[in-house]
Order: C-alpha cells, then sequence, then structure tokens
C-alpha cells in the first residue's frame, strides 16, 4: 500500500475543504469600522468588573472542578447579564430600534448569550490564563 499517495489525497482533501470557505477583504473604511467597533465593546463590556471573588471561583471550577457556590453562579449570571445589555445598549443600530423591541430582544436572547459566554469560559481544553484573558 502506497502512503505517500494516500497522503496526497488527504492533502488534495484539505485543500478542496479550505477553497468552499469565503475570504473577506475589507476596505480600509470597513477595517477602521470594525476596529472600532472592537474597541467600542471592549470598553463597554469590561466596564461590569465581575470581581475577584466571583472569578476565582470561576476558575478554580474550570481547573480544579471545585463547584461554584450558588452566590457566586448567580452573581456571575447577573453581571454577565449586564454586560449583555450594556454591549446592546452601545449599539447605534440597537438603540435606534423601539424600546419595546429592545427590551424583547434582551428578554430572549441575553441568556442564550450568558450560556455562550459560560461554555466558551469552561471549556476544558483552556487554561486559567486562557479563560482570565477571555472573561
Amino acid at each position: 500500500m502506497d502512503t505517500s499517495s494516500e497522503s496526497e489525497e488527504d492533502d488534495k482533501s484539505v485543500k478542496i475543504e479550505r477553497s468552499h470557505e469565503p475570504e473577506i477583504v475589507f476596505t480600509e473604511d470597513e477595517k477602521h469600522e470594525l476596529d472600532k467597533l472592537v474597541t467600542d465593546h471592549d470598553i463597554v463590556y469590561y466596564s461590569v468588573n465581575f470581581g475577584e471573588g466571583v472569578v476565582k471561583e470561576m476558575l478554580m471550577c474550570s481547573m480544579f472542578g471545585i463547584q461554584v457556590s450558588t452566590s457566586a453562579a448567580i452573581q456571575g449570571y447577573r453581571l454577565q447579564v449586564e454586560r449583555v445589555t450594556r454591549v446592546a445598549n452601545s449599539l447605534k443600530c440597537f438603540t435606534n430600534l423601539l424600546k419595546v423591541d429592545q427590551v424583547a430582544l434582551l428578554k430572549e436572547n441575553a441568556d442564550l448569550l450568558v450560556s455562550l459566554h459560560g461554555a466558551i469560559f469552561f471549556d476544558r481544553k483552556k487554561k486559567g490564563m486562557d479563560q482570565l484573558l477571555s472573561s
């Protein structure tokens, strides 16, 4: 059995899969707007401080499997919802909506975003420093 031809076929299949990925090329203005959006997001997002106690408990849970206390879990959830709300309220496209629509969107989606962030934070592949940087 010729393993070199199998390897070449594997390389070809990888190349074929990659060729289906879209390539996005940004103009300088689009790149500037995207950079501004990211910077604005970070400023608003990190303006809600979790506090050392909650972060420490979450890291201990993620790294060593120590259960997070109920109070820390509730506090972390509330703070994360506050972050989501502040980020949404900093977006012009969101604040241009009717207030009733803003409330409906946040009510229906804040929990999903918090759950997604939790799944990313508690990913078993991440180490403690990765989690600190992503929170």
